[in-house]
C-alpha cells in the first residue's frame, strides 16, 4: 500500500513538472504576482498588533491623539495591504490568462497531430473536455497551489506568535492543525475517486449530446427525440448521483475543519481571557490573537477548499499528460522531402494493410496517371475508402510502397502530401462561416478574382452571385443551407484554390439529384486536363468515360481497362453496373 502510496505521488509530481515545462514564458507574471501576494501577507501579520494597540489606547481612554494616530496607521496598514492585493490579482489575472494560453494551445495542437485512428476511438466530447474544462482546472492549479503554501507560511508565523504570546493557546492551535490535516488527507483519497468516476460519466454525456445536436435533423426525422432525451436525462442524472457524493464528501471535511476553526477560537478566546482576567496578559495581544486565530480559521478554510479542488485537478493533470504524452495513440510522423510541381503520377506497389489483425487490402497494385480520370469501383466494404485513407496518410500501409512521381509518399512532409492531395466527400466538410471565409482557410492571401476564378471552374459562382449576401452568405453547421449538390460545388473550388494537383473523389455524387449529378460529372471532365482524379464510384453511370476503371473486390484487384472492356469481360462489374443503372 505504500509502495503504491509512493507510486504513485512521484507521477503525481512528475506530470507537474511536464506541465509546468509549458508555463516557462509565463514565469514574469507568476513572480510578480507572488511577489505583491508575500506583501500583503507581511502586511496582515502587522495589522493584528496595531489593530490590538488601536483597542487598547480606546480602553485606556487618556489620549485622543493617540487614539487619532494608531486609527490611522490601521487604515493606512490596511490600505496598504489591498493596495498590494490589486497587484497580486492584476498580475495573477495575466498569469491565468497565460497559462490557460499556453496548455490550451499545446493540447489542442497535439490532439491535431494525433494520429487518424485516435479520432476513431475517443469520442470528440472526452477530447472537447480535456482541451477546455481540464484546462480551465489546471489553470487554477498553480494559483491556489501558491496562495495556500503562503497561507499556510503565514499560518505557520502566526501560530509561532501566538505560541510567543501564550503557550497554551499555541498548543491548542498546534494540535488544531495536525487533527486538520489526516482530516484533509482522508477526503482527499476518497475525493479522487469520486472526480475519476464523474470524469468519465461527463466525457459520455457530452459526446452523447454532441452528438444529438450534430445530428438533430436525423433525430427530428427518426422520430426518436424522446430517446435522445432520455439518454442525456439518465447520463445527467448519473452525473448528479456522482456530484452529490463529492459534495456530501466535501461538506464534511469543511465541517470538520470548521467545527475545528471555531472551537480553537473559543478555546483561544476563553484561554487568553482568562490570562487578561488574572493579569498575565495585555489586553492588545488578546486583541491580536482573536485576529490571528481568525487568520487561522481563513486559513484552514482556504486549505479545505484547495484540498477538494487539487484532487479534482489531479484527475484533470492526469487526463491531459494522457494525451500530452501520447500514451495510446501515436503522432503522425512525415518526411523532409518537398513536392513541387508535381505531375501527379500514383503507384501503389503489392499494398497489404488491415485496420486490425484483419486484412483489407492484400497485395493491390495499381498505377494512376496524370492528367487522366481513374475510377475505383466495388461492393461496400471492399477497400475502395481504405486505398484513399491510405494515400492521404490516416493510416500506413505495412507492406508494399505507395509512390508519387516515383518518391515514397512517408518521405515527403506534412504541407507537400496535404496541399497536393485533396479529397472531395459525399457529404463534404464546411465550417459554419461564409463562403468566402471557407475557402480563405486554404489558402488565406487569395484574392477575390483567384476566388471567383476557381468557383467558375466548380460551376458554383454563378449560384453564389445570385445569393442576397454573395460570397459573404454563412453556410450554416456543416453546410446545411447548401445543398449537397452545392457543398460539393463549394469543396471542389475549395480544392483548386488550395492548388492540389491530385483530387480524390470518394462517392462524390451518390447522394445527388440528376442535374447536380451531371454538373459534378461535367466539371470532373473538365478538370482532368490538369489534374490527377480518382473517383471512388456508387452509381456506375457516372464513370462510363473514365480513362481507367479499376474493379476492387474482397481487397483485390480483380480486374481494370474501361468501361466497354469491363462490360464485355467481367460479369461482377456488369452486375453492378445493371444493379446501379
Amino acid at each position: 500500500m505504500e509502495k503504491t502510496e509512493e507510486v504513485n505521488n512521484k507521477k503525481r509530481l512528475s506530470d507537474i513538472r511536464e506541465i509546468y515545462k509549458f508555463l516557462k514564458g509565463c514565469k514574469k507574471d507568476f513572480f510578480i504576482s507572488t511577489f505583491f501576494m508575500v506583501l500583503r501577507v507581511c502586511s496582515d501579520l502587522i495589522h493584528p498588533i496595531i489593530f490590538g494597540l488601536t483597542i487598547e489606547v480606546i480602553a485606556k481612554r487618556e489620549s485622543f491623539d493617540e487614539i487619532i494616530y494608531y486609527s490611522l496607521l490601521m487604515f493606512v496598514v490596511g490600505m496598504i495591504g489591498r493596495v498590494f492585493w490589486i497587484g497580486e490579482y492584476g498580475f495573477r489575472v495575466r498569469y491565468s490568462h497565460s497559462v490557460r494560453r499556453v496548455i490550451r494551445y499545446n493540447l489542442f495542437k497535439k490532439v491535431l497531430a494525433l494520429e487518424v485512428k485516435a479520432f476513431d476511438e475517443v469520442r470528440n466530447g472526452e477530447l472537447l473536455n480535456r482541451i477546455d474544462n481540464e484546462t480551465n482546472k489546471i489553470t487554477s492549479l498553480f494559483d491556489g497551489l501558491v496562495s495556500t503554501i503562503l497561507y499556510s507560511i503565514r499560518a505557520a508565523f502566526v501560530m509561532l506568535m501566538i505560541l510567543k504570546i501564550n503557550i497554551y493557546v499555541g498548543l491548542v492551535v498546534f494540535i488544531s492543525m495536525i487533527i486538520n490535516y489526516y482530516n484533509f488527507e482522508i477526503a482527499g483519497k476518497k475525493l479522487k475517486k469520486i472526480h475519476q468516476e464523474n470524469r468519465l460519466n461527463d466525457d459520455s454525456m457530452k459526446s452523447n449530446l454532441q452528438q444529438s445536436l450534430a445530428g438533430i435533423r436525423d433525430v427530428k426525422a427518426l422520430g426518436i427525440k424522446e430517446n435522445v432525451y432520455k439518454k442525456f436525462e439518465y447520463d445527467h442524472e448519473n452525473y448528479l448521483k456522482i456530484d452529490s457524493k463529492a459534495k456530501i464528501v466535501s461538506f464534511i471535511q469543511m465541517f470538520v475543519g470548521t467545527f475545528i476553526s471555531r472551537f480553537v477560537r473559543f478555546a483561544g478566546i476563553l484561554i487568553g481571557g482568562y490570562f487578561v482576567y488574572v493579569g498575565s496578559l495585555e489586553l492588545r495581544y488578546l486583541v491580536a490573537i482573536t485576529t490571528y486565530l481568525a487568520y487561522i480559521s481563513a486559513t484552514v478554510h482556504d486549505i479545505g477548499s484547495f484540498n477538494q479542488k487539487s484532487k479534482d485537478i489531479e484527475v484533470a493533470i492526469e487526463r491531459i499528460m494522457y494525451i500530452l504524452n501520447n500514451k495510446e495513440y501515436e503522432d503522425e510522423t512525415f518526411g523532409n522531402e518537398e513536392l513541387d510541381n508535381t505531375n501527379g503520377n500514383i503507384k501503389f506497389e503489392n499494398i497489404e494493410f488491415g485496420y486490425d489483425d484483419d486484412s483489407v487490402l492484400n497485395n493491390i497494385t495499381l498505377d494512376i496517371k496524370q492528367n487522366e480520370l481513374t475510377a475505383l469501383v466495388g461492393k461496400s466494404g471492399s477497400g475502395k475508402s481504405t486505398i484513399f485513407s491510405l494515400l492521404l496518410r490516416f493510416y500506413d500501409y505495412r507492406k508494399g510502397k505507395i509512390t508519387i512521381d516515383g518518391i515514397e509518399i512517408n518521405k515527403f512532409n506534412e504541407n507537400s502530401l496535404r496541399e497536393n492531395i485533396s479529397v472531395i466527400r459525399q457529404e463534404p466538410f464546411l465550417f459554419n462561416v461564409s463562403i468566402k471565409e471557407n475557402l480563405l482557410m486554404v489558402k488565406e492571401d487569395a484574392t477575390d478574382e483567384e476566388i471567383e476564378t476557381v468557383c467558375k471552374k466548380a460551376h458554383i459562382h454563378h449560384y453564389i452571385s445570385e445569393l442576397k449576401d454573395g460570397y459573404e452568405t454563412v453556410v450554416g453547421e456543416g453546410g446545411v443551407n447548401l445543398s449537397g449538390g452545392q457543398k460539393q460545388r463549394l469543396a471542389i473550388a475549395r480544392a483548386l484554390l488550395k492548388g492540389s494537383k491530385i483530387l480524390l473523389f470518394d462517392e462524390a455524387t451518390s447522394a445527388l439529384d440528376n442535374k447536380a449529378q451531371e454538373i459534378i460529372k461535367n466539371t470532373i471532365n473538365e478538370l482532368k486536363e490538369n489534374h490527377t482524379i480518382v473517383v471512388i464510384a456508387h452509381r456506375l453511370s457516372t464513370i462510363v468515360d473514365a480513362d481507367n476503371i479499376i474493379m476492387i473486390d474482397d481487397g483485390k484487384v480483380v480486374a481494370q481497362g474501361k468501361h466497354e472492356e469491363l462490360m464485355d469481360k467481367n460479369d461482377i462489374y456488369k452486375e453492378l453496373y445493371s444493379l446501379n443503372n
